[in-house]
């Protein structure tokens, strides 16, 4: 069986997300979608939540495994004996930033590896950072979240406003 790892801090997980998962599964048997701990990032969700609307965007698909990991996704990757990690990449500053983290990787383990996603189109302007300022701002941010969350995402967004 083929897999690979997707992760992130998905602070939220949005259809920019959802578009590299569907890409991966049309060439590996499972997705881990994995939640990490990025230090230099504060989310704005919790962990608990962001990992909930994980769970609820894969509800309907046994492909697709989401966990939760603390430490180097190099780590992670060798713990669950998977060789390939993906990164979606918007434009040519995610493209710069993704091949030194790629080369950092494989300088931890040398079976690192890492595939790109190229995200082109209306997608590649959707990133979580944009559906974090438009629920700051209080303004409707559901469109950006795949259909399966976005139920459990205005519950979210409710919780924080009341």
């Amino acid at each position: 069986m083929t897999k690979c790892v997707f992760a992130g801090t998905f602070d939220p997980f949005t259809i920019g997300h959802l578009y590299v998962v569907e890409e991966c599964l049309k060439q590996y048997d499972k997705v881990v979608v994995a939640l990490g701990i990025n230090t230099e990032k504060t989310p704005y969700f919790s962990r608990e939540e962001r990992l909930s609307l994980l769970k609820e965007a894969f509800k309907n698909n046994d492909r697709v495994e989401v966990v939760f990991f603390e430490g180097l996704l190099v780590d992670f990757m060798k713990q669950n004996d998977i060789f390939t990690t993906i990164r979606g990449i918007r434009d040519s500053k995610d493209l710069e930033y993704e091949k030194i983290m790629s080369r950092n990787n494989r300088n931890f383990w040398e079976k690192a590896n890492t595939e790109f996603v190229f995200v082109t189109g209306e997608i590649a302007k959707v990133s979580s950072t944009k559906v974090r300022e438009l629920v700051q701002k209080g303004e409707d941010a559901s469109q950006f979240i795949p259909l399966d969350a976005r139920e459990y995402f205005n519950q979210m967004v409710k919780a924080k406003r009341d």
